[in-house]
């Protein structure tokens, strides 16, 4: 499992590669995710975790099989963060 941290210099190298691949993410239901690669058509499944309170994921691709950061994380979690947006309550 991945630890995420978003001030990383690995998150930003993958966010970049993440830009320039256009993958594709479908939800596929709570905290996980469908992603397709942008530079292979190959297809991954990305989980968010929670564990002891730090945030994890886990990519099914082979980075992610030895626990490197990826593009697909990277795809996955701006679609992760912003369904969890709006699942938070508007303040009144």
């Amino acid at each position: 499992m991945i630890t995420l941290n978003i001030h990383s210099s690995d998150f930003g190298r993958a966010v970049n590669r993440a830009r320039v691949f256009h993958n594709r993410v479908a939800r596929l239901g709570e905290r996980a995710y469908k992603v397709q690669s942008g530079k292979t058509a190959s297809e991954y499944t990305v989980r968010f975790f929670l564990v002891d309170g730090e945030k994890k994921a886990a990519c099914s691709c082979r980075a992610g099989q030895e626990d490197m950061l990826c593009h697909h994380v990277a795809s996955a979690l701006t679609v992760h963060v912003a369904l969890m947006r709006q699942r938070q309550p508007v303040a009144a």
